[in-house]
C-alpha cells in the first residue's frame, strides 16, 4: 500500500514540477526541464513501486514527463 501511495505522490510532484517551469520560465522552462528529467530518471531507475498489480520504477514518471513536455513545445 506504501508503494502505491508513494509512487502517486511522486508523478504528482513531477507534473506540478513541470507545470511551475513552464510559469516561470516559458518554453525555455520546458526544455531544460527535458534534459533535467532524462537525467534524473536515469538516477531514480534504481528504486521500484507496485503500482496496481505492476511493477514499475520512480524514473518511468518522470521520463515521461519529458515526452509531455516534448509534445507541448512544439
Amino acid at each position: 500500500m506504501f508503494n502505491e501511495w508513494f509512487g502517486l505522490f511522486f508523478a504528482l510532484i513531477n507534473f506540478i514540477l513541470v507545470l511551475s517551469m513552464y510559469r516561470l520560465f516559458g518554453k525555455t522552462g520546458l526544455f531544460v526541464w527535458i534534459g533535467f528529467s532524462t537525467v534524473m530518471a536515469n538516477l531514480q531507475v534504481v528504486k521500484t513501486v507496485e503500482m496496481f498489480g505492476m511493477t514499475a520504477t520512480l524514473g518511468n514518471a518522470m521520463y515521461g514527463t519529458a515526452f509531455f513536455c516534448y509534445g507541448y513545445s512544439e
